[in-house]
């Protein structure tokens, strides 16, 4: 499945900021170097990113790898947020209120988080899960 841009999406597209190109990246890494841990992630996941991107990072089934564009695999967690929503959710240090940004619209997830989770801890190095008080939005 092939995901067009509207031309205010065009217009409004921007540069990542470094800390997203390093996290696309380690994602990358993870996928051509250890494709076997992503199987620990547990699940699909669809991150889009505001006038960043679209990725889907798929874990199980027989084409395990990151893509840049959303497919049509199954997805067991869908993210949307801001990118530094996502760089908050990055550091391990920081005790992010989910439920504070979803209801101020810059958070988004339905599905499984915890999947997502795991790829955090991943990313992070397999340090602590974020700490987050989630909900589903409605």
């Amino acid at each position: 499945m092939m995901v067009e841009l509207s031309d205010a999406e065009i217009e409004d597209a921007r540069e990542p900021l470094s800390e997203t190109v390093d996290f696309i990246e380690s994602v990358e890494a993870v996928c051509i170097k250890n494709v076997a841990s992503l199987s620990t992630i547990g699940g699909n996941i669809l991150l889009s990113i505001p006038g960043i991107g679209r990725w889907t990072l798929v874990t199980q089934g027989a084409r395990p790898g990151l893509f840049p564009e959303a497919t049509d695999d199954e997805i067991d967690v869908a993210i949307h947020c801001e990118e530094w929503v996502l760089h908050e959710l990055l550091d391990p240090a920081l005790d992010v209120d989910l439920e504070e940004y979803a209801e101020a619209g810059v958070f988004a997830a339905d599905g499984d988080f915890t999947v997502f989770q795991r790829l955090l801890a991943l990313a992070q190095g397999g340090g602590s899960m974020v700490g987050v008080r989630a909900r589903k939005p409605p």
